[in-house]
């Protein structure tokens, strides 16, 4: 029984330090689900994007993460998908983490002292649709409202989450977006309920093999 109890706690401790080791810097994942507004439900909103089967609204799909890391930084992977089931991929990486910003997206409710800002998209950061990747820059060069957290802060209802605009380009050198210059195109929107993701089941399994080997010394020790 004592190795088969000592074989458990090794194998959950590995578990529980491989996570820890590939993702120590984690502060918080969240799941990203769409922040829904009557007539007006849609986590990425795709501005001036042509063609039949390009309709602006795409809807968070499962498993879209946004993760925050102890450096400032937070990385938003996703995927959406529209009306004619065409797939955005997203692939966001944002830094600069500010406990205020002056410009807000404010459709929400109000500013609260819980808000948080990531103020700079960073670069490598796109968006790919059928194929074709966008280039991603914060809103007007960081003239716009940036990515913000908090409750109220998508955009939409009253629910926690995060919204931000983001400007697009056809290049990573920044060069005008592929679309005609001043098409009344400006940029595309993400708005986001999200909710908190449990510790790992890793960290759990590592912490039940603890207490029962705990629980077998003292057996032990009144035998």
């Amino acid at each position: 029984m004592y190795k088969k109890i000592m074989s458990f706690a090794f194998l959950a401790f590995s578990l529980a330090f491989s996570h820890v080791t590939l993702a120590a810097s984690e502060t918080q994942k969240w799941a990203v689900t769409d922040a829904q507004e009557i007539g007006d439900d849609h986590g990425l909103w795709t501005n001036g994007l042509g063609g039949s089967e390009n309709e602006k609204r795409h809807s968070f799909n499962s498993g879209s993460m946004l993760t925050e890391y102890d450096d400032g930084t937070a990385h938003l992977m996703a995927t959406a998908t529209n009306r004619f089931e065409r797939d955005a991929t997203i692939n966001i990486w944002v830094d600069d983490r500010q406990d205020t910003y002056a410009i807000n997206k404010t459709a929400g409710g109000p500013v609260l002292d819980e808000w948080y800002y990531y103020a700079n998209i960073k670069s490598g950061s796109t968006i790919t649709i059928s194929a074709v990747t966008y280039y991603l820059g914060m809103v007007m060069l960081g003239q716009g409202p940036v990515l913000q957290i908090g409750t109220g802060a998508n955009d939409k209802n009253l629910a926690f989450g995060g919204s931000t605009w983001v400007d697009v380009f056809s290049d990573q050198a920044r060069t005008q977006q592929l679309f005609a210059n001043n098409n009344g195109y400006k940029h595309w929107d993400l708005n986001m309920n999200l909710t908190a993701v449990p510790v790992p089941a890793a960290v759990w399994l590592f912490g039940s093999a603890l207490m029962g080997f705990a629980g077998m010394r003292r057996k032990a020790k009144k035998a």
